[in-house]
């Protein structure tokens, strides 16, 4: 399983709706991720969520999105990009009107294109307050 809810994708549309390309109809951010760190595919996601067109994004590095691109930031992307991480990772991205939305990131390699291949699931700011209710 790549994340949870990735079934919703390969679903077919609801009746009467309009057919899209894979994964237009999400809010589940898809990318894949050169070994040079930049990103190739991305899915129309990325322009609904954090609103920048998908074309300014290709070809990017993921860290010119962190949010401030503190070290420990950018140590967070190297993370994610680590073909032998496997937990799920979380960090914030900015968005194009500077905003800031946190992000779930479930990824895997594959060796033979020999690229990363990831997931951003949002966190609603809810379940963010209620984390941060929660510590100590």
């Amino acid at each position: 399983m790549l994340f949870r809810g990735h079934e919703r994708l390969f679903r077919e549309p609801r009746p009467g709706a309009r057919r899209t390309a894979f994964g237009d109809e999400t809010r589940v951010l898809f990318a894949s991720i050169g070994l040079d760190g930049k990103m190739k595919f991305l899915n129309s996601a990325w322009a609904k969520v954090l609103g920048y067109d998908v074309e300014e994004l290709r070809n990017r590095p993921l860290c010119e999105l962190l949010a401030g691109r503190v070290p420990v930031a950018v140590a967070l992307v190297t993370r994610v990009l680590d073909a032998a991480e496997a937990d799920p990772v979380e960090f914030c991205l900015q968005c194009k009107d500077g905003t800031h939305k946190l992000f779930t990131w479930h990824r895997r390699f594959d060796p033979e294109t020999q690229r990363m291949y990831i997931a951003g699931e949002e966190i609603p700011e809810r379940r963010r307050a209620k984390r941060q209710r929660a510590m100590p």
